[in-house]
């Protein structure tokens, strides 16, 4: 049966070493003068539980807690040849002091010491220089080449652990207590926001570590990346999913994972397993099911930023099916679920907007909350869920929704703690009651009701206060013509597969939709669906959308909206995510078969489908009014035997950098060109996950790789995030065996 993973991609400019039992990836942020340390020799010290990092003109010291307690083991990372007047010197200095009160002489007492960000060692060869710094309470190294700079000068070594090289190119440290890894470093070049990667590894002679160098443009920097940090199964015995795994047409892949500031992932979905795995839980069991079936639950998993153990797990449901789609986090850590259920019990707050589950509509009572409970199978509800950043109790659970189907799909959070919500609603409105049971709007949603005669179906965006017990803004989203399947009206569903907001408060919904007749406005790049046929009938295809709102302090009204897809033939084009940058613009992706989709010229791929039907991801950069393409790709569907076809997407990531992440799944893979790849990927077979970088232009690929499986066991995606620093993360399912675990993962 599917089992979750999780897999963490780093792509910074940086080395590091993780994977000991004694957590030495939770270096602390900060360096500090080392002033009467053990060592004499050490100039700069950085500590944290269980180890303490010392740092000399010559080498690194690492001395590390073991077993018994009171033990300690040391490495000792030397470097050969190098120039012995670099030393150490600090940088960054940083708000924050600390003192140690050790003892009861006053005199030895250490108080107000400086923290420093970064230490580098300049010229530690000859043009080279050697830099290290914390990033998300894990240590890190560049080694930049200047221009000129021979990097074959650079050798080093490490005493007390044996060195070895894996199969995939990492190097492992082997000591008693465990094993730690030096990742298959990336090299690579930058010239302004263009990365071109370079071949390289490491390499060992005897003793001796260096790095094997392949041809590059010496009059440009040359920087040393490694790839993978860790990668993780999560599961029980039974029935495990991250997210949703439904393709394109029906529920929209999902966000189901998310990071906060410390780099802890945060994952959501639903188990159907008694056993799955626990720890400091608000729903320490899986909750009693109607009939002792095991029904599905939502599960919260929250990692250790090294991924070596869980903060927290815990199941959320009732008596009924619970799904969780997606997830968002906020500043304080505190994580926010979305998703369906059926459960007339499911975990709800006192004094939250909505505490019934999909109410029936009823002439006699005087509110949604006080009409009675119509959940079941069919009839089912949107849930939003925050829990304390302890993952132990919950700050605020609502339902949201009327009477009928509905469901969340995406979430998003902003810097004051307002949730956004995107979802699904099939609730229309019954006349002959006073609507106590219609999905709840307010004044100034673009639709605010569905007609009790209108046969499709529609999607929402809404949000709520911090305190989840006041709606600020709810509008469905659709086409009001939807009444039929008459030439003469348009019809067809619009379901919600992201929702963002950006730094000034507005917020975007995406998804696809058969309808032909959304509420766009002028000027916008697509303000029509796809033509009726050549008997005047609607094209039941899907096309993609985006509809952006302004801010809620501005009464947050539609500021566009507009299609996005092919125009022409009975195809299909979806949109999966949105990721905004600091200037407003938005970049779009999702999944087409069609073969007109908007490309731009100079674009990484322009054409599609040319051994028959176009099967590709899209990856598109609208400006903030939605009146231009800034660029448009195909990421895919290029080769005539099928190989590089790209059919199913998920969210869309931004690096500081201005870098383009998105992750899709491919048939094998063993076509799309891999860049720098973490595995290699195999010769056709089940499906794969892919994750792909490209440049901030959309011209160029600057990483690509398949994760999760070996050909002969699917594997899908359910989320991606990535950090200001381009450390990638990914999640997803797996039916397989074979994921590429790594040591002291969870």
């Amino acid at each position: 049966m599917p089992k979750s993973f999780l897999i963490a991609l780093f792509s910074i400019v940086s080395g590091r070493l993780a994977g000991f039992a004694t957590n030495l990836a939770n270096v602390p942020l900060t360096f500090e003068p080392a002033g009467g340390q053990p060592s004499s020799a050490a100039q700069f010290v950085a500590r944290g539980p269980g180890y303490s990092l010392a740092f000399s003109a010559r080498e690194v010291l690492a001395r590390l807690d073991s077993r018994p307690p009171g033990s300690f083991q040391t490495l000792r990372m030397r470097w050969l040849g190098a120039n012995p007047k670099a030393g150490a010197a600090v940088l960054d200095r940083q708000p924050g002091v600390v003192s140690y009160f050790i003892g009861n002489d006053p005199a030895k007492w250490r108080t107000a010491i400086p923290t420093y960000g970064r230490l580098r060692y300049a010229q530690l060869y000859p043009g080279i220089d050697l830099i290290f710094y914390g990033n998300q309470r894990r240590l890190e190294y560049d080694l930049v080449v200047e221009p000129g700079a021979d990097p074959d000068v650079i050798a080093w070594r490490i005493d007390g652990a044996r060195v070895s090289l894996d199969a995939h190119g990492n190097l492992l440290l082997s000591t008693p207590d465990g094993v730690a890894t030096f990742e298959k470093p990336l090299l690579f070049q930058r010239d302004r926001d263009r990365k071109t990667v370079i071949d390289g590894e490491f390499a060992l002679a005897g003793s001796q570590i260096r790095f094997r160098v392949g041809p590059y443009d010496r009059s440009k920097p040359l920087t040393i990346d490694p790839v993978l940090s860790y990668a993780s199964y999560l599961g029980g015995s039974n029935m495990d999913n991250i997210g949703n795994t439904t393709g394109p047409g029906t529920v929209a892949a999902s966000q189901a994972l998310a990071i906060d500031s410390a780099g802890s992932v945060y994952v959501t979905g639903y188990t159907q397993s008694v056993d799955f795995p626990v720890a400091n839980a608000y729903q320490g069991s899986p909750p009693a099911k109607t009939g002792g079936y095991p029904y599905r639950s939502v599960f919260v998993t929250k990692f250790s930023p090294d991924g070596s153990s869980l903060v927290y797990s815990t199941y959320l449901g009732g008596d009924g099916e619970d799904y969780a789609y997606a997830i968002a986090v906020d500043s304080s850590g505190s994580a926010y679920v979305t998703g369906l259920t059926d459960s007339v019990n499911f975990p709800i707050t006192s004094g939250a907007y909505q505490t019934v589950c999909s109410p029936q509509p009823n002439n006699k009572l005087p509110s949604a909350n006080a009409a009675p409970a119509a959940c079941n199978s069919s009839n089912d509800s949107a849930f939003v869920t925050k829990l304390s950043p302890a993952g132990t109790s919950l700050v605020y659970s609502t339902f949201f929704g009327g009477f009928g189907g509905g469901y969340g799909t995406a979430i998003a959070v902003d810097s004051a703690g307002r949730a956004y919500l995107a979802g699904f609603e099939d609730s229309p409105c019954q006349t002959s009651y006073l609507y106590e049971g219609c999905f709840p709007t307010i004044s100034g949603a673009v639709i605010s009701t569905i007609a009790a005669n209108n046969v499709t179906t529609f999607c929402f965006a809404a949000v709520f206060d911090p305190a989840g017990a006041t709606l600020l803004y709810s509008t469905l989203f659709g086409d009001l013509n939807g009444l039929g399947t008459s030439k003469t009206v348009t019809s067809g569903g619009t379901q919600a597969a992201a929702v963002a907001v950006d730094s000034n408060g507005y917020f975007y919904l995406v998804g696809d939709t058969q309808a032909g007749k959304l509420p766009t406005t002028p000027g916008v790049v697509q303000p029509a669906g796809a033509p009726l046929d050549s008997t005047g009938s609607f094209v039941t295809a899907y096309r993609g959308f985006i509809a952006k709102f302004n801010p809620i302090t501005a009464g947050a009204s539609l500021n566009y909206a507009t299609y996005l897809g092919g125009k022409t033939g009975n195809t299909g084009d979806y949109v999966s995510g949105i990721a905004i940058d600091s200037a407003g613009n938005s970049y779009l992706v999702g999944y087409t078969n069609s073969n007109d989709f908007p490309v731009i010229a100079g674009a990484f791929n322009t054409v599609c489908g040319t051994g028959g039907t176009c099967a590709a991801a899209h990856v598109t950069k609208l400006n903030p009014s939605g009146t231009q393409m800034l660029w448009s790709t195909y990421v895919g569907g290029s080769k005539q035997d099928g190989s590089d076809d790209v059919f199913f997407t998920g969210p869309i990531q931004l690096d500081g950098s201005g870098n383009v992440y998105i992750i899709g799944q491919t048939n094998g893979g063993a076509g799309f060109p891999m860049v720098n790849p973490v595995e290699a990927p195999p010769n056709g077979g089940d499906a794969q996950v892919l994750i792909i970088e490209l440049d901030p232009t959309g011209s160029k690929l600057l990483f690509s790789s398949t994760i999760g499986s070996d050909g002969l066991n699917p594997a899908s995606p359910a989320g991606l995030a990535v950090d200001a620093g381009g450390d990638i993360f990914i999640a997803g399912n797996t039916d397989g065996p074979n994921l590429i675990t790594t040591p002291g993962a969870f």
